[in-house]
């Protein structure tokens, strides 16, 4: 992940790593009261919130969507029959534990995309660390291992 002209490079990744957080954090709950003040004081997500909001109705359509219709697992797209779980999920969770992020789940539940997203939380707050303990050597293998969990999960 290159860094912005503008912005130095501790702040980029510290940066990458709240909105990663964030999304983790939607797509594995949804909206919350709690993360509300947060979703406002961003106004590129802010615009999209109606005026008067119902956080319950948003609680069941977040359930609608996620529990009923379209399953947020890397395994329900990748495995050959559609199922949850197994060689997708244990890949996954091999990955895991390659960049030394702990899920804390079981290995049905770690390919979860609000669970990849916070992976890619944790190593761009580690970039964010080692660019300001000034290591950048540290910081550029962070980077890499984003881009792999970045290619051999997210995006595909």
């Amino acid at each position: 992940m290159s860094s912005s002209p503008s912005l130095p490079a501790s702040r980029l990744s510290l940066a990458r790593s709240r909105s990663y957080a964030l999304f983790g954090r939607l797509f594995l709950f949804g909206l919350s009261f709690e993360l509300l003040p947060t979703i406002r004081a961003i106004p590129e997500l802010a615009g999209t919130l109606p005026e008067k909001l119902d956080v319950d109705e948003v609680a069941a359509d977040y359930q609608h969507l996620f529990g009923f219709n379209l399953f947020p697992h890397e395994s329900i797209f990748l495995d050959p029959a559609g199922l949850l779980g197994g060689a997708v999920s244990e890949a996954v969770l091999h990955s895991y534990r390659n960049v030394g992020f702990d899920v804390g789940t079981s290995s049905e539940n770690a390919d979860h995309i609000g669970h990849e997203l916070n992976c890619l939380a944790f190593l761009c707050g580690a970039e964010a660390d080692a660019w300001e303990d000034q290591r950048p050597t540290v910081a550029k293998k962070m980077d890499l291992l984003q881009k792999r969990i970045l290619d051999q999960h997210i995006l595909r």
